[in-house]
């Protein structure tokens, strides 16, 4: 199962509709009717039912729609969260000083803050003659 399935299937259950939501996620028209029927055989569920009159959730569909948002909403998590850590190598190192000869430019409480929940992240500290902006 991937978040595309999951994508397609709230989609359409939202929408009661695989015209709609394929608009709603601009693909061809079978694209979501696809996806679905591969969702459905992975627990060998029915999650949808369809007819003439247009797309109901079965019980098990209700069930499904409400774990699928919830997927979706942390897997969005995920990625702000590692958007939020700007981890990537390209990012560069982050420079970190103190102002004062005396005091260690490691144990600048701002550069703690920011490297906690970083440890990937390159960083270099140094003893600054002027304020570093970085560290008060």
């Amino acid at each position: 199962m991937e978040p595309r399935h999951l994508r397609y299937f709230v989609a359409v259950a939202e929408e009661l509709s695989y015209r709609k939501a394929s608009e709603r996620l601009h693909v061809t028209r079978p694209a979501p009717s696809r996806q679905i029927k591969d969702l459905e055989a992975e627990p060998g569920v029915r999650l949808l039912d369809r007819d003439t009159g247009g797309v109901r959730l079965t019980e098990a569909g209700a069930t499904f729609l409400a774990q699928a948002r919830l997927a979706l909403a942390q897997s969005q998590r995920a990625v702000d969260a590692a958007q939020r850590a700007d981890l990537r190598p390209s990012a560069g190192a982050r420079e970190f000083g103190a102002r004062k000869p005396g005091r260690s430019a490691v144990s600048c409480p701002r550069m703690d803050e920011f490297r906690f929940g970083r440890p990937a992240l390159p960083w270099k500290a140094s003893i600054a003659t002027v304020a570093p902006k970085h560290c008060y």
